[in-house]
């Protein structure tokens, strides 16, 4: 996943090898980042995101499993951050999938990379795959 982002063009960290993530995010970013998008719903990693902001950040959670995150009041209230969600990416499907049709089309939206498609019968192991950060998206075909 991490080679994937990076051929999208997105600096990565592998924070299972990386000591303090938030000073290695803020080091990066010359200060913390300005914007952080949850996918994990790890609450750990959601607190972590938030830290690494800069003052007046942003995180987008995006993660849906934990049911509380644990947040920093004091950084959070101090450094004008903002924690929110996004409902289907904040956009208007009508206009936003019919232009993602475009895009692909016109060879500007490369989804090719992201997908692995796996038969049926095979659930247990895309399963395991994106568990194991294999794949992106696994995609069961009937």
């Amino acid at each position: 996943r991490l080679a994937e982002a990076e051929r999208l063009g997105a600096t990565t960290l592998d924070a299972s090898a990386t000591e303090d993530v938030v000073a290695a995010v803020r080091e990066l970013t010359g200060g913390g980042s300005s914007y952080a998008i949850d996918t994990t719903a790890v609450p750990a990693v959601v607190k972590q995101g938030l830290q690494a902001l800069r003052a007046r950040g942003t995180m987008v959670a995006l993660g849906l499993g934990a049911d509380e995150y644990p947040v920093d009041a004091t950084d959070l209230l101090q450094g004008g951050k903002r924690l929110m969600s996004s409902l289907e990416g904040d956009s208007d499907p009508r206009e936003m999938v019919p232009r993602m049709i475009d895009m692909r089309a016109a060879g500007t939206l490369d989804l090719d990379p992201l997908v692995t498609t796996y038969p049926f019968a095979e659930i247990n192991t895309a399963v395991a795959d994106v568990l194991a950060g294999k794949v992106v998206k696994p995609v069961l075909v009937w």
